[in-house]
Parts: structure tokens; C-alpha cells; sequence
């Protein structure tokens, strides 16, 4: 897992105002990181990409992008604002999709 990437994301996430109201590092990393990454046994049980509905600041998807190099990340946000910043970490993550919408308007696949 690239922690470098993830502690840059964890720094310009709590920088970044609007994106969480959490403002203590620790308590952050427990909640936004830890927590995201405690699924991880769950998610690689399964197959296929990896939807993150309402993604906000990018958790648990850009964790999950960032340990999963494999599995496709989607992270499907309806705030242009909030897709700006998620868009600034595909360079590094080159399985990370950002979509700007509402989950209700995406086109079903079959």
C-alpha cells in the first residue's frame, strides 16, 4: 500500500475546506483511513470494479484505489467542487475513475 500517497491525500483532504469537518490528524486518519481500509478483507472476497457512491473527499474509495492496484475505483460524486479534488489523484492512481453525478441519473449496465 502506498502510505506515502495516502498521508499526502490525508493532508490535502484536511486542508482542503469543505471536505470534512474533522480538523485533528489522528482522528482523521483513525476515521477517514483506518476505518476505509477495515473493509478490505470484504472487498477483495469479491470480484470485479468498486463503486464509491457520494465519494466527498475521496473515503473509502481512494484508500481502497490505493491498496486494490488492481480492481477498477470508481468514485461517483454529484459536487463539481468535491470532483476537482478526487480528480487530483488519478495521476497516481491510474485504476481511479472520478464521475461528477448523482447515482440515481448513471445509466444501468446489463
Amino acid at each position: 500500500m502506498p502510505t506515502d500517497l495516502l498521508d499526502r491525500w490525508l493532508t490535502a483532504l484536511l486542508a482542503t475546506p469543505g471536505l470534512t469537518a474533522l480538523r485533528d490528524p489522528d482522528e482523521a486518519r483513525r476515521v477517514l483511513l483506518d476505518d476505509a481500509l477495515r473493509g478490505m478483507p470484504l472487498v477483495e472476497r469479491e470480484d470485479g470494479p468498486i463503486v464509491d457512491v457520494g465519494s466527498g473527499g475521496g473515503t473509502p474509495g481512494i484508500p481502497l484505489a490505493a491498496s486494490l492496484a488492481s480492481r477498477g475505483v470508481t468514485l461517483l460524486e454529484a459536487e463539481r467542487r468535491k470532483c476537482d479534488f478526487l480528480e487530483q489523484w488519478r495521476p497516481e492512481l491510474p485504476n481511479l475513475r472520478v464521475i461528477w453525478g448523482r447515482a440515481e441519473e448513471q445509466p444501468l449496465e446489463s
